[in-house]
């Protein structure tokens, strides 16, 4: 696959694993799965600037813990500049400086807040062994195979237990362009059917 498209080769393989499908089927199978790639990569790189989330999150609830304490102190201050300066005229404090100081805390610790709220987000949603854009792009595969090609949610073994036939042959030829050396293996594959047909209710 380059720039988001795969090549002649890799289509005829895609092609091969379903042979009944016609040029029409072709022609919408490949745009159905170019798109469902595009938005796994968006995804993936998303996942990538978000990575340690959880130690980004502890980061910023540290930043905003401090800054209310930052604010809470400031509040508690009456005066911007020590009295030697002022005294015993008032107007010469510094009050513009006392404000300021204390909107940027309490901006501050609004910040970080949400800062730490979407890196906690990401890391319940990412933690452990979870790939979710991954697992929704195995999803968006498997329904081009049922929805438009009319293929089952079925795996074929072997004599010798290995997983094999049409369905593994198209997911194969669908995602090895775009995940590579990463791309699961066939037991692998045998196990991401078993939990769409599961979302699936089927």
């Amino acid at each position: 696959m380059r720039d988001g498209r795969y090549d002649e080769v890799e289509l005829e393989r895609i092609g091969a694993a379903f042979p009944r499908a016609g040029a029409g089927d072709l022609m919408q199978v490949r745009q159905a799965l170019e798109t469902a790639a595009r938005e796994y990569t968006d995804q993936s790189v998303t996942a990538e600037l978000m990575t340690k989330a959880a130690e980004q999150r502890d980061h910023w609830n540290k930043v905003d813990q401090t800054a209310r304490e930052l604010h809470r102190l400031l509040m508690a201050t009456d005066h911007g500049l020590p009295p030697v300066w002022w005294s015993p005229d008032p107007t010469h404090d510094d009050p513009a400086w006392l404000a300021t100081a204390r909107r940027f805390a309490d901006e501050t610790a609004a910040h970080a807040r949400g800062n730490a709220v979407d890196f906690d987000a990401h890391s319940k949603a990412n933690g452990g062994t979870r790939n979710p854009s991954r697992e929704a792009y195995y999803g968006q595969v498997l329904a081009v195979w049922t929805d438009l090609l009319g293929g089952e949610l079925k795996i074929s073994k072997n004599a010798s237990d290995i997983v094999r036939g049409p369905l593994w042959r198209f997911f194969d030829a669908a995602v090895s362009p775009v995940l590579g050396t990463s791309a699961p293996r066939p037991g692998a594959v045998a196990d991401i059917v078993k939990r769409e047909k599961l979302r699936r209710g089927s």
